[in-house]
């Protein structure tokens, strides 16, 4: 019995937790917003396909491989 009191109690502890840090994200984008600072986007997958296509294409380029070669 006291052992699974003391389960649950670590639990709950663990979700006070979570639930904090959840409010003081959503407390951060109230105040960004009211300070009218704009939220932080993140990338679509085509969007992050695109940008490995470039690097790619950069690290393949033969100008961009001898680039730190000394001779």
């Amino acid at each position: 019995m006291i052992k699974h009191l003391e389960d649950e109690i670590q639990y709950l502890r663990m979700q006070m937790t979570h639930e904090r840090q959840r409010a003081e994200v959503a407390i951060d984008r109230l105040l960004n917003l009211k300070l009218g600072v704009p939220g932080v986007t993140h990338a679509t997958r085509e969007e992050l396909r695109e940008f490995e296509s470039e690097i790619e294409k950069t690290v393949r380029d033969p100008e961009f491989t001898q680039a730190g070669n000394v001779e």
